[in-house]
């Protein structure tokens, strides 16, 4: 029961949807920028490529269980 319920939020991921679970909160992907950063052991400068996160946010009566 677990693992197609997973399948289904990674599928929602993947194609950039939000979840939303009633009552519990808000799952979202969102895409965090590239940078530059100094490889000491290269020692020359690199780019980090944009990563995509995942960010909870709660609903508002889950702080009142806290």
């Amino acid at each position: 029961m677990i693992e197609p319920f997973l399948e289904v939020i990674f599928d929602e991921f993947k194609q950039g949807e939000s979840i939303s679970i009633a009552n519990f909160g808000k799952f979202t992907v969102k895409v965090t920028k590239g940078r530059r950063f100094y490889n000491i052991q290269k020692e020359k400068t690199e780019f980090a490529p944009n990563k995509k996160v995942t960010v909870f946010k709660p609903h508002r009566s889950f702080y009142l269980l806290v």
